[in-house]
């Protein structure tokens, strides 16, 4: 029997890429399918993390890690609206994250290529499920229409960079990266497609189908990291 012959618990996964080196650096929620479960997790996981968050039903423990990562999707969603719409009248998307990032209770988040990953979008999925919210439906649909409009925006420009082509900045993986599929997106478009990314390097990129770029080069279209896109003419 549980918390008896042996003990079954849950302690969701967290790490913050770029930010934390091991999954020993957040604090973490735990749970035990039996209070001598959740006793006998909080033990052995006290002198590895920092700060333990017990409650008393895994299913909590469950529903938290979906919620943070739904949570997180509904502000980068916000956030890809906004920059759509300063695109479309002509503001300047850097000055207005910077302005409302100014209020210290207030955080907007900046803007990728879309939603990647393999946790954000899986776990919306399951919320969705589970709430069958416009709310969030309407976040899918916020971040399929900004990965879109970026594509839109090739327009008639044929020589295009893409500047960063990994999941995350500073990382060598491209499952899940929505900067890939833009990249794959418009070579399919017929455009001639060039990256720059230093943590792949030529050699990886050319493996991946596309033409090592030159950020001093002359492109049509610049898409680059943070997320800003510049013509020729800028």
């Amino acid at each position: 029997m549980p918390g008896e012959t042996f003990h079954l618990a849950h302690v969701p996964h967290r790490i913050l890429f770029g930010v934390e080196e091991t999954v020993f650096d957040a604090p973490r929620v735990v749970a035990g399918v039996t209070p001598a479960c959740r006793d006998a997790a909080i033990a052995f996981y006290r002198p590895l993390v920092p700060v333990l968050y017990p409650v008393d039903d895994v299913r909590v423990a469950e529903l938290s890690k979906i919620v943070e990562n739904g949570l997180r999707y509904l502000n980068i969603a916000f956030a890809e609206a906004l920059f759509g719409y300063c695109l479309e009248h002509g503001l300047d998307w850097a000055q207005l994250h910077g302005a409302v990032n100014t209020k210290p209770n207030v955080e907007l988040l900046n803007v990728d290529f879309g939603i990647g990953g393999e946790c954000l979008p899986k776990d919306m999925g399951f919320l969705q499920e589970a709430l069958q919210s416009p709310l969030l439906e309407a976040a899918v649909a916020a971040d399929e229409a900004h990965r879109a409009r970026l594509r839109r925006l090739a327009g008639p420009h044929r020589r295009v960079l893409v500047m960063g082509l990994t999941f995350k900045p500073g990382f060598p993986d491209t499952r899940f990266s929505r900067a890939r599929e833009l990249a794959e997106a418009l070579a399919a478009d017929g455009k001639e497609v060039y990256v720059y990314d230093p943590a792949l390097g030529p050699e990886k990129v050319t493996e991946l189908g596309f033409r090592w770029g030159d950020p001093g080069g002359a492109y049509d279209l610049i898409y680059q990291r943070p997320l800003a896109i510049r013509t020729a003419a800028e």
